[in-house]
């Protein structure tokens, strides 16, 4: 697990980064998914006219009487952070293949989003079976948490156990481990010329290359 260690470091980094990030642009943010929200209400016959933010709540207004709506979107904000964390701590990607991956989950993400409110807003307003309501909404609670990771997943898609250990490297037992020549002798080589620090002796590549051969 040595390897999975600095990658949840990073994770928890990113987190508090783009959470200390939200609280800067979140009220802003919040805004401009309520006004795309607007879109399929308007579809739908709700006939909104308006949108505030409160907080952690986008009140939604309509000019039917008895249709307006608030709605709690604390797990818009986790969604988007745990999402956005996984995708920058995950190093073995190009940038451009990265940026493609996380603009494709942000615009699913906002998908995701857009659909449960519009669905809250809509069935609440409908005067449709309240426990029926209440019980189907609840399924998006779980799902807003594991969305983002399943997202990631398959985006930024990882062999879990090689990632979580250590890589196997093919070693010739002429080849200098360091600067890839070749060498007779190939440990007098890197002490000559890499020297006995981190950069030869004790370098993870020397160590692999002698605990490759250390019965040879």
């Amino acid at each position: 697990m040595r390897k999975l260690s600095p990658f949840l470091l990073k994770v928890v980094a990113f987190s508090f980064a783009l959470f200390l990030l939200w609280l800067v642009v979140g009220e802003y943010a919040l805004s401009g998914l309520g006004r795309m929200v607007l879109v399929p209400l308007t579809l739908c016959g709700y006939r909104p006219t308006g949108v505030e933010v409160s907080g952690k709540t986008i009140h939604f207004t309509s000019a039917i009487a008895g249709r307006n709506r608030q709605c709690d979107v604390e797990l818009a904000p986790t969604g988007f952070i745990i999402f956005l964390s996984l995708a920058l701590a995950f190093s073995p990607m190009e940038w451009r293949r990265r940026l493609k991956a996380i603009g494709l989950g942000i615009v699913l993400l906002l998908g995701f989003h857009i659909l449960y409110l519009s669905l809250r807003v809509l069935l609440f307003s409908s005067g449709g079976s309240p426990g029926y309501v209440t019980y189907f909404l609840r399924l998006f609670v779980p799902a807003a948490i594991l969305f983002p990771v399943v997202l990631w997943a398959l985006l930024f898609p990882v062999d879990l156990f090689r990632f979580a250990s250590p890589p196997s490297v093919a070693f010739r037992i002429d080849e200098c481990p360091v600067c890839g020549s070749r060498r007779d002798d190939v440990a007098s080589h890197i002490r000559e010329a890499h020297g006995t620090g981190k950069k030869g002796m004790k370098s993870r590549a020397a160590r692999g290359y002698f605990e490759a051969f250390k019965n040879k």
